[in-house]
């Protein structure tokens, strides 16, 4: 049993350190977009803004992209990503602020920004410059996003008993600076990868959206976003609104999370047997299913635990398939330059977020709360442009 395990997923030594650096910066990203819409709306800030505070936060972060491409360039992976650290510290910092000024915490997005704007097209492609082997591509992705899922477990579980039990965000603060430093400590084990293209200036990073080898991809990329957004964003935001308390947010998120985990690893290997175009079909019917379940019977804290656990589980088949399947393009078009192709895929992802979230924002301000549900059929919809996409584009 051990030695299938570690045929998998440990054939390199390299794995293991992906998969823990997924797992800590990943307690991060709980608390970032679990947590800091409901504490918005904690201290007074309307939904439809809170809705427009993450817009632009994505579009920001797309336009940090070129930058964060140059800033590896120049610095190396690993050193950026230190630098990439510091600034989400900061963006923290001012959040712990923001009970004196929401303004404060409202600016302090620029910083998180800046920090997606370096992390995210490493983190989109860092499977495709450690995973060397494609047949057991899925199965390693899928346990890098299980361990990602455990991370967030941890983070929803422990920022939402400090944030219930201090009130503000202070010892939360703490807990994820010490969850940062833990995130870079995995990288400093790898290789430092080095690409053949040297990137100097942001408008190289620009030219990239309208390459020809680019442009088929803005269609699921674009269709990808709208999935993103319900799990990222408007998932925990409408749990909080049943639950009312970010202590039982917390814990709901992580009981749902661990209810998906041994369904997502299965579908890893899946993955790899049925091909990413049949995975992504069957996780389209499911997704449909789910939003459904979330539309019509998640009104109270145990219904939406089912729902979440549900939307987990087929979200985290789906990324297997898509991530597998994104990283084998970038490195059959893209060779030696993958990182322009990991900008390229963030940059869409948050452009489309840029458009979407306002909108929703604009719905939010006539509609107040149902803008939920139209969020979940915009999920379902985006769900089939990428499963029209991947039915042309990929081989079976």
């Amino acid at each position: 049993m051990f030695a299938v395990i570690k045929k998998n997923y440990f054939t390199n030594g390299s794995y293991a350190l992906v998969y823990m650096h997924h797992f800590f910066r990943n307690i991060a990203s709980a608390t970032m977009y679990i947590f800091t819409g409901a504490y918005f709306l904690k201290l007074g800030m309307p939904l439809h803004y809170v809705l427009l505070f993450y817009g632009l936060e994505f579009g920001l972060r797309g336009l940090m992209c070129p930058f964060g491409l140059v800033c590896m360039s120049k610095l190396g992976l690993l050193r950026s990503q230190f630098i990439s650290v510091i600034f989400l510290i900061l963006f923290f910092v001012g959040i712990s602020f923001s009970d004196h000024s929401i303004w404060i915490g409202f600016f302090s997005l620029i910083l998180a920004s800046i920090s997606g704007g370096i992390y995210y097209p490493f983190a989109d492609i860092i499977e495709a410059f450690y995973i060397e082997e494609d047949h057991n591509r899925a199965k390693q992705i899928s346990l890098g996003i299980i361990l990602s899922s455990l991370g967030r477990i941890f983070g929803a579980t422990v920022v939402g008993f400090l944030l219930a039990n201090f009130g503000g965000f202070d010892a939360v603060l703490l807990f994820v600076i010490i969850s940062l430093i833990l995130s870079v400590l995995p990288l400093y084990g790898l290789n430092e990868k080095t690409e053949s293209f040297s990137y100097k200036r942001s408008s190289e990073v620009f030219r990239i959206l309208s390459d020809e080898d680019f442009k088929p991809m803005w269609k699921p990329f674009l269709g990808e976003q709208l999935t993103i957004i319900v799990k990222s964003v408007m998932v925990p935001i409408f749990i909080y609104t049943v639950v009312g308390e970010f202590d039982d947010l917390g814990y709901l998120i992580a009981f749902s999370l661990i209810a998906e985990k041994v369904l997502t690893l299965a579908a890893g290997h899946y993955t790899d047997k049925w091909g990413a175009k049949r995975t992504i079909k069957k996780s389209m019917v499911a997704y449909w299913c789910s939003m459904g379940f979330y539309a019509l019977f998640a009104k109270t804290p145990l219904s939406v635990f089912f729902a979440e656990s549900f939307h987990k589980t087929v979200s985290n088949v789906y990324s297997s398939a898509f991530r597998s399947s994104m990283h084998m393009y970038a490195r059959e078009k893209y060779p030696g330059r993958v990182l322009l192709f990991g900008s390229g895929w963030q940059m869409a992802l948050c452009f489309g977020e840029l458009f979407v979230l306002p909108l929703y924002g604009l719905l939010a301000y006539f509609i107040g709360t149902d803008v939920f549900y139209v969020s979940f059929v915009f999920a379902a919809l985006g769900m089939a442009v990428v499963y029209d996409y991947c039915r042309k584009a990929l081989k079976d």
